[in-house]
This record gives C-alpha cells, structure tokens and sequence, in this order.
C-alpha cells in the first residue's frame, strides 16, 4: 500500500499497451479471476492507473494485499 493505493511494478515497457496488459495479469492471477475480468478504467496512458475487478471477493483483495 502507498498513500491509500496499490503499488504494483511490472517489468514490461509502457509501450502499445504492454505495460497495462501486465497490470492486467498480474492482478487477474493473483486474484484468480480471467484477465476480462480486469480493466483499467482510467491512467491507461499515465503511471496511476484506477482498475476495476469483477468477480474478486473482498476478502480474495484483502488476503492479496496482505
């Protein structure tokens, strides 16, 4: 957590959307959800990026981030 966010790093380039796809991932694993079940929302093109998960309990978000 940072100042009320999720910090995630990924290592792929913020080039054609790669960086977003593995935001993507990473969060659709973690929280074992299909990948169309995350969506970036908004900062697609910015470092913050606001996302949405559909079919994630909250208690599945609160193990992840603990």
């Amino acid at each position: 957590m940072h100042d009320g966010r999720i910090k995630i790093s990924v290592t792929s380039p913020p080039v054609d959307g790669e960086a977003n796809e593995a935001v993507i991932e990473l969060v659709a694993k973690s929280l074992g959800v299909a990948k169309r079940d995350v969506e970036v929302v908004s900062g697609a093109t910015s470092r913050r990026k606001t996302i949405r998960v559909t079919g994630a309990t909250q208690a599945q978000l609160d193990a992840v981030i603990a």
